[in-house]
C-alpha cells in the first residue's frame, strides 16, 4: 500500500519513553541506535541504563523492584549490549532470565525467534523445574499444531540456541491467555502449565 514509505522502529519503556530507534539497517536483532537526546550505557551486569529528558518522574502508585536510578540514569531491568557502531540489542528482562544447566537464557529471544515463523501467531516460553538442569524451557503456542510443525520448530530452536537453551517441548493449549494490551499473560500461562512464571 505504501511502496515509498520508510519504516522506523523504536525501543523504549513507559518509564523511559524513547531509548533507541532505527530503520532496520543495523545488525539482526538490533533495535537501532540511541534516540536523539538519549544517552545509553550498559552496566557491569549487562543492564541497559538510559539518561534523557524523556524519563518519567516516578510511579503514580506503587513501585517496581526492577526500576532503579543512579546518577541521572534509569534502568527497568532489561539486559542487552551495544556494538562498536552504537547499535543496541535487547536480550530480555533480568526478571525473566532463566538458568538452564548453568547457562543464562532469555526466553524473550526464543519467543521472538519463534514468532518469526509464519505458523506462530502467539508464543510464550516459560521455565519448568528440572532436577538435572535446574530448569528447562517449554514453548507455549496456541494450538493446534501438527507433529511435523512442532518437530520443525523445535529443530530450528536447537539449531539457533543450542540443545540446552532450546525449548524441550512445545505445548499447544486450547486457550492462550493474553493481557488487556494483547501480550501473553505469563502468570496465567504458567498456572495453566501448573508452574510459576
Amino acid at each position: 500500500l505504501c511502496p515509498n514509505a520508510t519504516m522506523r522502529e523504536f525501543y523504549g519503556a513507559a518509564e523511559t519513553s524513547f531509548i533507541a530507534w532505527g530503520d532496520g539497517s543495523g545488525p539482526p536483532g538490533s533495535v537501532g541506535r540511541p534516540y536523539p537526546g538519549a544517552e545509553v550505557r550498559i552496566g557491569p551486569s549487562g543492564e541497559i541504563w538510559v539518561r534523557s529528558p524523556y524519563l518519567f518522574d516516578g510511579y503514580a502508585e506503587g513501585d517496581s523492584p526492577h526500576t532503579r536510578r543512579e546518577n541521572g540514569f534509569v534502568t527497568v531491568g532489561e539486559m542487552g549490549g551495544i556494538d562498536p557502531d552504537g547499535f543496541l540489542t535487547v536480550a530480555g528482562r533480568r526478571s525473566r532470565m532463566v538458568t538452564v544447566a548453568d547457562q543464562n537464557v532469555f526466553p524473550e529471544e526464543i519467543e521472538a525467534f519463534l514468532l518469526g515463523d509464519p505458523s506462530v501467531a502467539h508464543c510464550a516460553v516459560v521455565p519448568r523445574a528440572d532436577p538435572l538442569r535446574g530448569n528447562v524451557l517449554i514453548a507455549v503456542i496456541p494450538g493446534p499444531l501438527d507433529a511435523a510443525t512442532r518437530d520443525r520448530l523445535l529443530a530450528r530452536c536447537r539449531a539457533a540456541f543450542g540443545p540446552l537453551a532450546a525449548p524441550r517441548e512445545i505445548v499447544t493449549p486450547d486457550t492462550f491467555p493474553l493481557t488487556v494490551s494483547g501480550k501473553p499473560d505469563l502468570g496465567a500461562i504458567a498456572r495453566l502449565l501448573g508452574g510459576a512464571a
